[in-house]
């Protein structure tokens, strides 16, 4: 070879110098380890002991080698079968589990692109992860999720001293924004390598955080998968089916519609704690703060004490404000459907005794979901509760609230109408329009906003299906078909 120039510090160039007139021994015979063995990795430890996590890695390793094809592949999930000209033979053929895994790999790679970004790769496993669960549970994924999901992979990256959060601050921000069958499926893009197979020519080690002395933090996962349980002898006797179609809808008169108790209870509950927590947000708004003198009033206030600790050494204590009123009605917005497409249905409901709300509602077909004689299900889009009961009219038909632009827009202008006291808790993916802030203010009311991302997303699919009765002789029965 040619010369080389060797660019250093001056301390260190006698070192080098001294290094190069020593002899320069190369071993003529590649070196023999006895001791040594060689191990394939169990791809079931793969996410415990690899820097990086395994999907990012596999994304990496597709974008690398350029296996990108020019067109998207047929998405596993919904292509079952064999396509054969303008149909599809669905004989239970389905993609071997390492195309399929491959696929999502591809899929993740065309989405991140070239050279790779860890952001992007990670943001392109999210999203794939979310079309899956869409197709699976026949949820959405809401715009406002998306961006509380960004901000939460920030903060957790920062928090750790990281420019990009880790596997672990992930899937902390998936499940801050989803339910455990979600969390599930970014979980399983994330953790595939399909090229890591359990069979192969070496044999397979499982190797854990612990015995490489690594840092370790657990996730627990419990994720809903809904399958039949089979037993050999039932323990109830069977349901009965439908004579014919329409048979379970005969008997349906909307003068006797009626609810299903154990459901009223779940979402009162719920109520009353929206209620509680509208309170506290107007009293942590008139909160004040002072230096201790002669009492501590409602607490300490660690966060002031601590801000002013290196300058005066003085304690801070908060008073919280008092508020003006209770809260009556509670207005809840899981889907605005301004398009009147998935949510046509609209109903009000009184209360039947002085503990339960009356309730104003928009929701799927009854008619979509018959799951019983005389019973069927529906899902809420948008609920309105109004307490004490027995004074609510048909808000639907009220020509008072044709300023409304929505149906989320129609419950908030009769909670406003309806309430007869000052507080209105709103809760939905965005604040009201100005136009109801200065109608509130007119009205002598105050429109409490908690933002949709706030609150547990599982108790907000707990409480958002209900079931509609066609008289409360059906009470009886509902238990058999309401799971």
């Amino acid at each position: 070879g040619g010369p080389i120039l060797l660019v250093c510090g001056m301390e260190h160039a006698e070192g080098v110098r001294a290094g190069l007139e020593r002899p320069q021994g190369i071993p003529f015979a590649r070196p023999r380890r006895p001791e040594a063995m060689l191990f394939q990795l169990h791809p079931e430890c793969l996410g415990e002991v690899l820097a990086e996590a395994p999907g990012v890695e596999a994304v990496y390793e597709v974008l690398r080698s350029g296996a990108l094809e020019p067109e998207p592949e047929p998405d596993v999930a919904q292509a079952v079968g064999r396509q054969i000209g303008p149909f599809r033979i669905l004989d239970g053929f389905a993609p071997e589990e390492g195309e399929q895994r491959l696929a999502w790999v591809r899929e993740a790679a065309r989405r991140s692109g070239w050279p790779l970004d860890r952001l992007r790769a990670q943001l392109a496993l999210f999203e794939l992860a979310v079309r899956r669960w869409e197709r699976i549970t026949g949820e959405r994924l809401r715009a406002w999720q998306r961006d509380v999901f960004a901000r939460y992979s920030r903060n957790l990256a920062l928090s750790s001293g990281r420019l990009v959060c880790d596997a672990y601050d992930f899937l902390l921000a998936v499940r801050g924004v989803g339910d455990e069958n979600l969390l599930y499926g970014a979980f399983e893009l994330l953790m595939n390598y399909p090229w890591q197979e359990t069979a192969s020519d070496l044999p397979s080690v499982r190797i854990s955080a612990e015995e490489l002395e690594l840092e370790k933090r657990t996730i627990r996962i419990r994720p809903r998968f809904h399958r039949p349980k089979q037993r050999l002898f039932p323990l109830k006797p069977r349901r009965r089916r439908e004579a014919y179609p329409g048979e379970w809808l005969e008997g349906f008169d909307e003068n006797g519609f009626c609810s299903y108790p154990r459901e009223d209870v779940v979402i009162e509950g719920y109520a009353q704690f929206l209620r509680k927590k509208g309170t506290a947000l107007v009293s942590e708004e008139n909160v004040r703060v002072e230096p201790f003198r002669a009492s501590i009033l409602d607490g300490i206030d660690m966060r002031e004490t601590l801000r002013h600790w290196a300058t005066d050494r003085r304690i801070y204590v908060r008073e919280l404000g008092r508020v003006p009123g209770e809260v009556a009605c509670v207005v809840l917005m899981f889907d605005e459907d301004n398009e009147d497409e998935r949510y046509p249905y609209r109903m009000t409901w009184l209360g039947e005794h002085e503990h339960e709300s009356d309730m104003a509602f928009y929701s799927t077909p009854p008619a979509q979901g018959i799951v019983g004689p005389g019973i069927v299900r529906c899902e809420y889009g948008g609920v309105l509760m109004s307490y004490p009961p027995r004074r609510l009219l048909d808000v639907w038909s009220d020509p008072d609230y044709r300023a409304a632009r929505s149906k989320a827009e129609i419950l908030l202008l009769a909670a406003l109408d309806y309430s007869p006291q000052r507080i209105i808790v709103h809760v939905a993916a965005r604040p009201p329009r100005s136009f109801f802030k200065t109608l509130a203010s007119r009205l002598d009311r105050k429109i409490v906003h908690i933002p949709l991302g706030q609150l547990s997303p599982q108790s907000l699919q707990r409480i958002r299906v209900f079931h509609i009765l066609a008289g409360r002789s059906r009470r009886e029965i509902a238990g058999e078909y309401i799971r």
